[in-house]
């Protein structure tokens, strides 16, 4: 069981890693590695990062960067300058437009570590033009601090933006 838990994870890390290389630029902050050691050996930190351990010989380096977007509350300027707060919980990316005048919501569902998709479940928006159904692909590009820069391809076009944690 434990040699099956290790090929899939071994298999979901390369298999993310090759989607990095293909989809967006290098240079992010995360990464995920496993670190095998002999069962009496300790490892205490790798690189200077944090280490999860799992087992007595199976070190997980802990994550930082694209998994801040995972949860949370941000904020991005719309076309005319004004902040819209969103809300990720459970998957469920909430906009709030004019200080919760409008609302758009989405279905998140994680590809890798740094991408995902959103479908658009709703709009409350005037002249927003995306029809509910509407899968959108993100691909986070680069995290700095607590800003997160994507690129966003929906309906055929894409567009580069940025959301800061708050």
């Amino acid at each position: 069981m434990h040699k099956l838990f290790t090929l899939s994870f071994l298999f979901l890390l390369l298999s993310c890693g090759k989607e990095k290389k293909e989809s967006g630029p290098s240079g992010l902050n995360d990464t995920s590695t496993i670190v095998i050691v002999p069962k009496d050996t300790s490892v205490i930190s790798v690189s200077n990062n944090d280490v999860i351990e799992k087992e007595a010989h199976v070190q997980v380096k802990k994550t930082s960067g694209c998994d801040m977007l995972h949860k949370g509350i941000f904020v991005y300027k719309d076309p005319q300058g004004q902040d819209v707060k969103v809300s990720i919980t459970d998957n469920v990316w909430t906009e709030e437009h004019k200080n919760g005048q409008y609302v758009t919501i989405a279905q998140m569902k994680w590809t890798c570590q740094c991408t995902y998709e959103n479908t658009l479940l709703m709009s409350s928006l005037p002249g927003f033009s995306l029809p509910p159904g509407t899968v959108m692909q993100v691909t986070i590009d680069k995290v700095e601090g607590l800003d997160i820069y994507f690129t966003a391809t929906a309906a055929g076009k894409s567009y580069h933006s940025k959301l800061t944690k708050i």
